[in-house]
């Protein structure tokens, strides 16, 4: 779902798409904003740990591979952060 395809100077930069709902949307935004922004391939942008928020319910699901500091400075800055597994709900 959502096919795109980024351009840069004229020259396909990216195509990538998700399936999974609603986390459609994030999906392909964190593959266009990390390969812009970190230069990061198409091997690092899908292996990297993927995180979805929509407001309700007021989560901020994040996968198991998230670095457990990068969590509790989540947490301080008060999202409620859900991991797969820790009995909430089964997977992102």
């Amino acid at each position: 779902m959502s096919p795109t395809v980024v351009a840069k100077e004229g020259k396909t930069w990216l195509v990538t798409c998700s399936l999974g709902g609603s986390r459609i949307i994030n999906t392909v935004l964190k593959m266009v904003v990390n390969s812009i922004n970190f230069w990061m391939n198409v091997a690092e942008l899908t292996n990297a740990p993927r995180f979805h928020y929509q407001w309700l319910p007021d989560q901020l699901r994040v996968e198991k591979r998230f670095i457990p500091g990068t969590l509790c400075l989540l947490e301080n800055k008060g999202q409620h952060v859900k991991v797969p597994g820790d009995g909430q709900h089964a997977a992102l």
